[in-house]
């Protein structure tokens, strides 16, 4: 079994304003038996937003990890925001979609302030509207919101050699 990780460490205060926004934190973790060689889908990654909007990410690669830097706009960091109260993220069950025997798993731990949660997202239908035998139309919106959630912060990582969604 291989352990993929991507460690993300987000830590958003709001820029000098009136009123602070609760600081931001989020780790997340990918793991899959289906990510071992010769399968052609990549990558463990690292990442860490400062405060100012400063991202550091760290992709490893078979050949070494890439390290890259870029700024994220006020715009960008509040849509980070946006997408965990849309989700209603801390509402989540912490297992969501469907459990396969050897798929991959999505891990995401998020505090916002004073409140955490841990949800970790199996695999999701390419139908968001059709119940299925796995999942009820309220299992499907749920997988939905996690998904939201998860595509967010895999958003972040831009290098395209790193295909694991």
């Amino acid at each position: 079994m291989l352990l993929v990780s991507a460690v993300l460490k987000l830590a958003l205060a709001a820029p000098d304003s009136g009123s602070a926004k609760p600081e931001l934190e989020i780790q997340a973790s990918l793991y899959s038996v289906n990510l071992l060689q010769p399968e052609s889908r990549c990558c463990a990654f690292k990442l860490h937003l400062q405060a100012s909007g400063a991202l550091t990410t760290t992709i490893t690669f078979k050949n070494g990890p890439v390290t890259s830097n870029s700024q994220l706009s006020e715009s960008e960091l509040g849509a980070l925001r946006d997408t965990l109260a849309a989700a209603r993220f801390f509402d989540l069950p912490k297992d969501v979609g469907v459990l396969p025997e050897d798929g991959v798993e999505h891990r995401m731990q998020i505090r916002l302030g004073n409140r955490s949660r841990t949800v970790t997202l199996y695999e999701w239908p390419d139908d968001w509207f059709t119940p299925t035998r796995d999942l009820s139309l309220k299992e499907l919106e749920t997988t939905r919101r996690a998904h939201m959630v998860w595509s967010a912060i895999r958003a972040l990582i831009k290098d395209t050699r790193a295909t694991v969604r």
